[in-house]
């Protein structure tokens, strides 16, 4: 889905803007943690959806959802929608997390 200039402008409430600068923040530091290209992050009024081929999210924040989940939700989409364009690094990644996850427990 590509972005149109209205996506890309869209004006958020004051509770939007701190919830979708979390989320935001959180994605990037994210894909920066599993060398994952950081996409440019844009707000939405009324849906989310990744992209990896244009390398964007546009987020709708929900201010019932704790930021935290949220941005590792859109994370796991843009994971799971990149493994068309590169299957062997998404199972990388995916590899990644479960030794991280085996060592916490």
């Amino acid at each position: 889905m590509t972005l149109n200039a209205e996506d890309k402008t869209k004006v958020m409430d004051e509770g939007e803007a701190l919830m979708f600068q979390s989320i935001q923040a959180v994605i990037t530091e994210t894909c920066v943690d599993y060398g994952v290209t950081v996409p440019e992050i844009f707000g939405s009024d009324n849906m989310t959806f990744t992209d990896p081929k244009e390398k964007t999210i546009c987020v709708c924040p929900e201010l019932d959802t704790p930021p935290q989940e949220q941005a590792d939700h859109i994370f796991g989409h843009y994971l799971a929608d990149m493994h068309n364009l590169s299957p062997d690094f998404v199972a990388d990644v995916i590899a990644k997390l479960i030794r991280q996850a085996r060592r916490q427990d």
